[in-house]
C-alpha cells in the first residue's frame, strides 16, 4: 500500500488555497486523470470547508479517499493510501499546495516522492487505467468536464 502522511497546522483554508486545489483538479482532467468524489463516484468536494476526493471506481482507479478539512481540530495527523493509483498525483499536488499555504506543516510518503509526483511515472505505471479513461473521453477536450 502506498501512503501519503501529513501533519495539519491550525491555519484555516484560504481562498487562494481552494483556488489552487480547483486548478490542480482541473489539471488532472487535462492529464486524463479522472478525479471523483470521496467514495470514488460523482464529483470531488472542494470548497472553503472540505477537500474530499478519490480516484474513480468506474475506471478501477479509486483506493482510499483523500480528505482535508478547514477545521484544524479534525485531524492533526492524517494519511491517505492511494495504492499508487493515478489520483496519487492530485494528492501530492494538493499536499504541496497545502504546505505552501501553511495548511499543513509537512508531508511524506512511503516511497520516492519525487518519482511519484512525476506525471510520466503515474501514466507509465497505470496504463490499464489511463487506457480506460482515454477510451471513455476519446479525443475530446476534457477541460470542459470540470
Amino acid at each position: 500500500m502506498y501512503t501519503n502522511y501529513w501533519r495539519r497546522t491550525d491555519e484555516p483554508f484560504t481562498k487562494e488555497f481552494v483556488n489552487d486545489v480547483l486548478a490542480i483538479i482541473a489539471s488532472c482532467f487535462q492529464k486524463r486523470i479522472r478525479i471523483c468524489g470521496g467514495n470514488g463516484e460523482g464529483i470531488p468536494e472542494i470548497n472553503e470547508n472540505t477537500i474530499w476526493f478519490n480516484g474513480c471506481k468506474e475506471f478501477e482507479t479509486s483506493y482510499d479517499s483523500f480528505m482535508l478539512t478547514s477545521n484544524p481540530e479534525d485531524a492533526v495527523f492524517s494519511f491517505c493510501k492511494t495504492g499508487r493509483m493515478p489520483y496519487d498525483y492530485a494528492v501530492k499536488e494538493v499536499l504541496e499546495s497545502a504546505l505552501r499555504h501553511n495548511i499543513i506543516s509537512r508531508w511524506s510518503a512511503d516511497g520516492d516522492c519525487e518519482q511519484q509526483t512525476d506525471y510520466e511515472y503515474v501514466s507509465d505505471n497505470c496504463d490499464y487505467n489511463i487506457s480506460k479513461v482515454n477510451a471513455y473521453y476519446g479525443d475530446d477536450d476534457v477541460t470542459s468536464l470540470f
